[in-house]
């Protein structure tokens, strides 16, 4: 991922409106240059689709627009690797595309 990749993703920059951005996130992390995120749920216990596997824990992922030039960000892992790897592959999704993981709290099981 080049700089312009990383800044269109996200910033920590505190004074965005002074380089002529607008906020468009609460605090914290503050995404620009996108107007529209896709979210793929792929680890839930609960599922519609009868190829993924269910099980306890969450995993999605966030595609934002831009197109495939801007890496896939990873937004928890789910409990059991098998699983996330298995669901990743019925939906399409390789690991090579995904360029950020966020952990969004620890527990003892993942």
């Amino acid at each position: 991922m080049n700089p312009s990749q990383a800044d269109q993703i996200a910033s920590f920059d505190p004074r965005p409106e002074e380089r002529g951005m607008r906020k468009q996130s609460g605090q914290g992390l503050r995404l620009y240059g996108s107007k529209k995120m896709k979210i793929t749920i792929l680890y839930d216990n609960e599922t519609k689709k009868e190829e993924l596997k269910k099980d306890w824990g969450f995993s999605c992922i966030i595609e934002m627009e831009g197109g495939p030039s801007l890496p896939l960000i990873m937004f928890d892992t789910g409990a059991d690797g098998a699983i996330l790897l298995h669901n990743m592959k019925e939906l399409g999704i390789e690991t090579k595309d995904i360029g950020i993981v966020v952990i969004s709290h620890d527990h003892w099981d993942h």
